[in-house]
């Protein structure tokens, strides 16, 4: 029994060390994978493993995942190699210098004459027209743009971006005086409601009135917008990007005609329905106001092709909504006795109580806009250029047009008639005309992308 056991013993022994030898047999084969190990491991990281976003200078690191957008060949948040502007840029700001040219303000009214036998009156040989009859140029005016946005994604996929502009109140001014003793005669033409005949109201008469006669307009328009903006296709060296938003555009225009007569010895003349004689004076204030407001969406393109620094790139926009218009009409007479208190009247001759006041109309309009800018890139952040603008809103109000030669003498603080029974004539009648505006001109800019 011992014997056996011992036997058994030496068995189980024996094979153990076969076990163990045969292990020791492995390790030559454990030592040999670990030497080839550092070749798999290379191959895994250089072929296989993603590779890492790479730093960009200024850094902009990537929070949403692959550039969709980027440009083909791109790795997502690697260094550009092209010009600023391709859309690889984070920001972008420009400010911009503008002279401009609106379309002239309609006026077909003649306002002011001057004559003799005639009095100033339309038709006869002896009249001359001296203000009014055809539009208000207002020439040349400054204007200043400002406009930024920035890319959600740095590939340039989706981005937004917002422009203001406006320019100065650019003033027209007109006047006629005559001397002392009412020379020239100034007039100003308007027709009888009541006969339909040509007359006047005067401003001097040789002998009767001495007087002078003041046109003033001005017009202002200012604007912004916002639009969300995208990629239609980009290349090393040109971008095309479409545009969708929203516009705001205010067109603000007046006119006013003030007159002041004095009654010379001999003269005579009427303030609300009564006689006053010299000596005292008369002064008649007609303003018509007009603000336009247009609100509405917009969509358009826009592309650009740049070349050894240079770059040529053009827009085109159109917009559609409703325009605002409010026309507001006011008209005051003033009495000035050489002696005593002044005194005053709501109408004037052209502003009476039967148009005056405020109007409102929403009407449809349409705004187009394009322009085209040439420049050059002056180094990787800022460039300079130049170009052409044009906008055009379909439908606004404007002062000139409101006005409406004519009047019941009956209405009239300075005729001889006021406050009489008036008849069926309630004139002046408002007009509620409208019209289409532009403005184009040419631009001067400074651009900052980075």
């Amino acid at each position: 029994m011992k014997s056996r056991f011992v036997a058994s013993m030496a068995a189980l022994l024996a094979g153990t060390g076969l076990a163990l030898a045969q292990s020791a047999g492995k390790a030559p084969q454990t030592t040999a994978t670990t030497a080839a190990a550092p070749d798999v491991v290379n191959k895994i990281v250089n072929t296989e493993l993603p590779p890492m976003e790479r730093p960009v200078t200024p850094y902009w690191p990537n929070p949403v995942g692959p550039q969709q957008c980027a440009l083909p060949g791109m790795l997502p948040g690697a260094p550009s190699k092209t010009a600023p502007g391709d859309g690889t840029e984070a920001f972008w700001a420009s400010a911009e210098y503008m002279v401009l040219w609106n379309k002239k303000g309609p006026l077909s009214a003649p306002l002011v004459t001057t004559g003799g036998a005639s009095l100033g009156a339309l038709g006869a040989s002896d009249t001359a027209v001296l203000f009014g009859g055809k539009g208000l140029d207002f020439d040349a005016y400054n204007a200043f743009r400002v406009t930024s946005g920035f890319w959600f994604d740095r590939g340039g996929c989706w981005g937004l971006e917002g422009s203001f502009f406006i320019t100065d109140r650019q003033p027209l001014h007109n006047s006629a005086v005559s001397d002392p003793n009412g020379n020239p005669l100034l007039a100003r033409p308007v027709i009888n409601a009541l006969t339909g005949q040509e007359t006047t109201a005067l401003i001097s008469d040789p002998g009767i009135l001495s007087g002078n006669v003041t046109v003033n307009a001005s017009s202002r328009l200012f604007g912004y917008e916002a639009n969300l903006v995208n990629k239609i296709t980009r290349s090393n060296d040109m971008r095309l990007e479409w545009l969708v938003g929203f516009r705001s555009i205010h067109l603000d225009e007046d006119l006013a005609i003030i007159q002041n007569s004095l009654l010379l010895p001999g003269g005579s003349a009427g303030f609300a329905g009564s006689p006053f004689n010299p000596p005292g004076g008369i002064s008649i204030t007609d303003r018509f106001d007009t603000t336009n407001n247009y609100y509405g969406g917009q969509i358009g393109a826009r592309g650009e092709y740049h070349s050894n620094g240079f770059f040529v790139n053009a827009t085109g926009k159109i917009g559609i909504g409703d325009t605002h218009e409010v026309t507001n009409i006011t008209g005051i007479t003033a009495h000035f006795p050489f002696s005593g208190t002044p005194s005053q009247v709501p109408g004037g001759l052209l502003a009476l109580s039967t148009n005056s006041g405020r109007s409102r109309h929403d009407m449809f309009a349409v705004v187009p806009e394009v322009g085209l800018n040439v420049g050059y890139q002056i180094n990787p952040l800022w460039r300079v250029f130049v170009g052409y603008n044009f906008l055009y809103l379909s439908d606004v109000a404007r002062p000139g047009d409101q006005i409406n030669r004519t009047i019941n003498p009956n209405f009239v603080p300075i005729s001889q008639q006021f406050g009489t029974l008036p008849g069926t004539a309630l004139s002046p009648a408002p007009t509620s005309q409208r019209t289409d505006f532009w403005v184009q001109g040419i631009n001067l800019g400074i651009e900052f992308r980075y």
